[in-house]
């Protein structure tokens, strides 16, 4: 916002910028989302291609543009997500958690080796350890990606259940694809849009962490077409059954990770 005042009333008050990105609505973007694609030869529109799907854009290219996509411009991302195949998909949300579980995975053995450097050397060179650390290191990266495919099952199977026809794989592949919200708001992503600049990088950082329910939103009413009464209880059903079985879940998982090395912890 640019701050002006005026002299009769004798306060500041806000001016909005007269040029804003029509996707993240701030005035300082030049442009964070590509050309959306044309429509079909029958009318239909095609659907949006996200940047990691584009055959001529890199990995790494694709991986940081997708994401900022996911939290600047969920307009886009979500409310005109092509129906594609759920491959391209969970490979961006492999990646993606790979990077952010495992950057803060990173932060906590720095910061291990900082408070008690001669208790994390010795843990470093016992295998036992390090084994029981990437295991679940694996397992939670795997959970996150799976918690994140069931979203998308469940808001289809609420979509269902409010009456309307469900479409399982747009689901999973928008599940699979709100993992660049995982990978902003982590220290990976932080340092990956860092080359664009550190304001950049601290507005998308921010706007990760605010978008989910703006993208689920945006999803329901713009991609699948709910009203909002609609868009509400399937919202309100969703939340229920995720809470109920990450929890499950979630306990299964613990608990099961105790008992397989445990013993070795204390061998």
């Amino acid at each position: 916002m640019n701050k002006g005042s005026d002299p009769d009333l004798g306060v500041d008050f806000d001016v909005p910028p007269a040029i804003a990105c029509a996707h993240c609505r701030s005035a300082e973007c030049e442009g964070c989302a590509p050309e959306q694609r044309p429509r079909s030869e029958s009318g239909n529109h095609t659907g949006f291609t996200l940047p990691w799907e584009e055959p001529e854009v890199g990995v790494v290219r694709g991986l940081i543009d997708t994401a900022r996509l996911s939290a600047l411009a969920p307009e886009l991302c979500f409310g005109q997500l092509s129906p594609g195949s759920v491959g391209p998909s969970l490979r961006f949300s492999i990646v993606a958690e790979i990077c952010a579980v495992g950057s803060y995975s990173l932060i906590w053995v720095l910061a291990m080796l900082l408070a008690f450097p001669r208790l994390s050397a010795h843990m470093l060179q016992t295998q036992s350890v390090l084994l029981f650390a990437g295991s679940i290191l694996v397992a939670l990266i795997t959970f996150v990606v799976f918690v994140h495919a069931l979203s998308g099952l469940v808001l289809e199977w609420a979509i269902h259940r409010a009456g309307h026809t469900p479409d399982y794989r747009l689901g999973l592949r928008f599940g699979l694809y709100a993992c660049g919200w995982d990978l902003l708001t982590s220290p990976a992503g932080f340092i990956l849009l860092l080359g664009d600049g550190v304001r950049p990088a601290l507005r998308a950082v921010a706007q990760g962490a605010r978008v989910p329910k703006r993208a689920v939103r945006v999803y329901l009413e713009e991609r699948r077409g709910l009203d909002p009464p609609a868009r509400k209880q399937v919202e309100s059903t969703t939340l229920i059954v995720l809470v109920l079985v990450v929890f499950c879940l979630g306990l299964a998982l613990f608990i099961f990770l105790l008992t397989l090395w445990l013993p070795l912890l204390f061998h």
